[in-house]
């Protein structure tokens, strides 16, 4: 991809706050995820890269001003 690899460092932030996430919740409910739990497990990775795709810019331009 000739993105100067933006889409790169947008799914590796949604890769480690994704495995982040998933180590507390395996830390706080190793034995009864509930269905939430279970649902983020599944489908958090994809929602997470959505999130980073969109507030991404907002956030480089906004360190960009400091």
């Amino acid at each position: 991809m000739l993105d100067m690899r933006l889409t790169f460092r947008m799914a590796l932030i949604a890769l480690i706050a994704y495995w982040a996430a998933f180590g507390v919740i395996v830390a706080r409910r190793p034995d009864s995820p509930t269905r939430g739990d279970m649902l983020f497990v599944r489908y958090g990775y994809l929602l997470l890269l959505a999130g980073v795709c969109v507030a991404a810019p907002f956030a480089w331009r906004a360190l960009r001003r400091l």
